[in-house]
């Protein structure tokens, strides 16, 4: 019986290589399945803890007729501000104004859009606003579209979540018709 050796090295090459090269192949996939698992993970526990902060920041102006104790809301304002720094680099594109666009939606109707910049103990420097129920309402429902894009970005695949987008609290306001910056001074009432 003859023995084809040449034929025999053939295929033990081939399959050596095949399974090589197979082997190679599953575990560039995996690896990337786990950065992607991964970065799905990271973006979901950002969204969870932005999204917990933003319902805090709402609940607070809810109250803003009754809760005028301007400690309560620095420490809500300062972490929701915190939590969108720490976020940013995270964030889209189209999200990252968010911090900014919160700040104006809470200036416009308590006037502690700052608070993070007071000095510590200074909690009297800047008293509250009076309190104004439509630009209130208007940073509540503000508070909502943010949370919901919020949501979309948590919730979406990796290839959407780049594309979610909300408009800042100025383009907003005129969108919805709300009030057009540079209107009448009867409009901000």
């Amino acid at each position: 019986m003859e023995m084809d050796y040449p034929g025999m090295l053939t295929t033990v090459i081939g399959s050596t290589f095949a399974a090589s090269v197979g082997a190679y192949l599953s575990a560039r996939f995996g690896s990337r399945q786990r950065e992607r698992a991964e970065a799905n993970e990271l973006r979901r526990s950002t969204a969870n803890l932005l999204i917990e902060r933003l319902a805090d920041l709402k609940a607070l102006l809810r109250s803003a007729e009754h809760t005028r104790d301007v400690s309560v809301w620095r420490a809500t304002i300062e972490a929701t501000y915190d939590a969108f720094d720490d976020a940013r680099h995270r964030l889209p594109p189209r999200l990252r104004h968010v911090k900014r666009s919160l700040r104006y939606a809470i200036g416009e109707a308590t006037a502690l859009s700052f608070v993070d910049h007071w000095r510590s103990g200074d909690d009297d420097s800047d008293g509250m606003a009076d309190y104004n129920y439509r630009w209130t309402t208007y940073a509540i429902d503000f508070v909502d579209v943010v949370t919901d894009s919020i949501r979309r970005w948590r919730d979406s695949d990796a290839r959407v979540a780049d594309k979610v987008k909300v408009p800042d609290f100025d383009a907003w306001l005129r969108e919805t018709e709300r009030y057009v910056p540079g209107g009448s001074a009867t409009d901000r009432k």
